[in-house]
Order: C-alpha cells, then structure tokens, then sequence
C-alpha cells in the first residue's frame, strides 16, 4: 500500500508468517517509512507491531465487505449507506469495480436529488477515507 493513502483507522491484510496466517490489521500510528499497527484478527487481537507500508495488503471491496460496513443492498447492483436523513452514499458495482457518489436533498429544491460522482474505488481503506472526507467520522466495519 502507499503510504500517502493511510490514515490512521485504516484496516488492511498483512500476512504474519509467525504465526503461518493472514490477518487483519488497523493503522494507529504513522511514521516516514513504517506505520505501527493492531492486530483485530481473534486469534492475535491487540497484538501491535511496527512494519514497511510495502507489506500492508490492501482488503478488495466486495459486497460482503460493503454489507459488513452497513451498506444495505437496494438494487442487484447498488448498496447504499444513509449518512442522515438527506445524504446517502451509493455504491454502484459492476464487475469488479466500485463506483461511489453522494447522493444529497439540495435545500430549496422541493426535493430534488443531487448525485455527486466520486473516483473509481476498489479496497476498504479508500472506502473509509472517503467516508471520513464526506462525513467527518469513521466508518464502523465489522469484519
């Protein structure tokens, strides 16, 4: 992973060959060339280390992982997560890509829609950044 693209809260794979498995992590320090993080991966949770952004796997979107982040499934195609009662976030997959917009009730308008369209998305971490960009906070995946 690029270490340009991390935030602190980010979750990734990393593969631990101690312990001979893959397992998930969460970035809670960065640093130049290394970022310190948490295992929350049952067999090892809180486990912390310090590694190279390099060995920092990047988890691929899915709908299952959409699903794990509250994205609820509206069409075959589209997943959307209601930010509040104004703003949604769509999520639409086709093939393997993930095309996000914001979805927003413009004041004054008598209800019409606004869709903003976002860049192409294909792991969790862009997915939580850009969740943290529209809304301030983050976003609770429960993997």
């Amino acid at each position: 992973m690029k270490s340009q693209e991390l935030r602190i809260g980010n979750i990734f794979m990393f593969e631990d060959d101690n312990l001979c498995m893959t397992t998930y992590g969460v970035v809670i320090a960065i640093k130049e060339k290394h970022g310190r993080w948490r295992s929350i991966t049952d067999a090892n949770r809180g486990y912390e280390q310090d590694d190279n952004y390099i060995d920092f796997e990047p988890i691929p979107l899915t709908p299952e992982i959409l699903e794990k982040c509250g994205f609820k499934k509206r069409r075959d195609e589209e997943y959307l997560f209601s930010i509040d009662l104004d703003k949604h976030i769509s999520i639409v997959v086709n093939k393997d890509n993930f095309f996000p917009m914001l979805l927003q009730d413009a004041e004054f308008s008598g209800g019409e829609l606004n869709v903003y369209s976002c860049n192409l998305i294909n792991y969790l971490h862009q997915l939580q950044n850009l969740y943290f960009a529209l809304t301030g906070q983050e976003l609770e995946v429960n993997l």
